[in-house]
């Protein structure tokens, strides 16, 4: 049969090749691991001959693109196209959405190009991020101890005495004041003790020692290290890619922090809610956010 004659196989299809345009027409597959699919491909034809045995395609039986979403075959198993769908109505078959099984697919797509990128940021954030600037100097934190003590006791002194003394890095002062103000003593009843600020043992206070802050409870390199396998050179570097996100109580610190946890150490979005007392959901948003910005960004590095 010359190629012009072949005629669709499917019932009541009379596409050929002298009768259509952008139509494209195909063999069954006949391939020994397509075993499968072509047994999906005669399913969906539901064909019989004559004497009412089931239907077998020949060499020359051919199907037209007009019965696959999209106007065109696939060979993604995921994709819409993969099997014939689209019949005459004499298959009393239900009309398929072309546009909805599409946009299904894209997001089928979309969200194993997600997955995919973050398994291969989590294969290389301990050592590509690492060797980044590694020739730069890291950040370093310098902390300063400082107090204060007023003693207010009657001194048999009438001069002003001013001692300063230091001691390797450290450095100490007294001031002896004269006794001014004896006449105040005499007219004080009754004293108490007053402090302001929240009580640092309750489990309340957002600045208890014993809760996690987020990053403001990382206070050496080491320690960003093992929670995201980071310098504070390469933390910095993230950061500064990531937007300030409007209405959000979360910082941007945090949210890479997250981020990075996340990738490093696989915990559950609800592990890391309840390390930074957030719900899950926000979790999962900040991680997916971080993702899809820096995964661009990184790439063009």
């Amino acid at each position: 049969m010359s190629k012009s004659n072949k005629i669709c196989c499917v019932v009541n299809c009379n596409n050929m090749y002298k009768n259509t345009q952008n139509i494209k027409f195909y063999t069954f597959p006949n391939r020994k691991y397509e075993k499968n699919l072509k047994e999906k491909w005669i399913r969906a034809v539901n064909r019989t001959e004559v004497n009412g045995s089931p239907w077998n395609p020949k060499v020359h039986s051919v199907i037209c693109s007009a019965h696959f979403v999209g106007n065109e075959r696939s060979n993604d198993s995921r994709s819409p196209s993969y099997v014939p769908s689209i019949f005459p109505e004499v298959y009393k078959r239900k009309i398929v959405d072309s546009e909805q099984s599409c946009s299904r697919y894209q997001r089928v797509l979309k969200r194993h190009k997600i997955k995919s990128t973050s398994s291969a940021l989590e294969n290389t954030t301990d050592c590509n991020l690492d060797d980044m600037l590694t020739d730069n100097p890291c950040k370093t934190v310098s902390t300063c101890d400082a107090s204060t003590q007023v003693a207010i006791e009657p001194v048999e002194s009438v001069q002003f005495s001013f001692e300063c003394s230091f001691e390797n890095q450290n450095v100490r002062t007294q001031v002896t004041s004269p006794n001014v103000c004896r006449g105040f003593y005499n007219i004080l009843t009754s004293t108490s003790d007053k402090s302001c600020g929240p009580d640092s043992s309750s489990i309340n206070s957002c600045l208890s020692c014993d809760r996690f802050h987020g990053f403001n409870s990382i206070k050496n390199e080491n320690s960003l290290k093992d929670l995201t396998g980071t310098t504070y050179k390469v933390f910095d570097l993230l950061c500064s890619m990531l937007s300030q996100v409007c209405n959000s109580s979360t910082s941007k610190n945090d949210r890479l922090l997250i981020f990075l946890i996340k990738i490093k150490h696989n915990l559950t979005f609800s592990a890391i809610g309840v390390l930074f007392n957030i719900h899950r959901t926000s979790v999962s948003r900040i991680f997916f956010q971080c993702l899809e910005i820096l995964s661009i960004l990184i790439m063009d590095l």
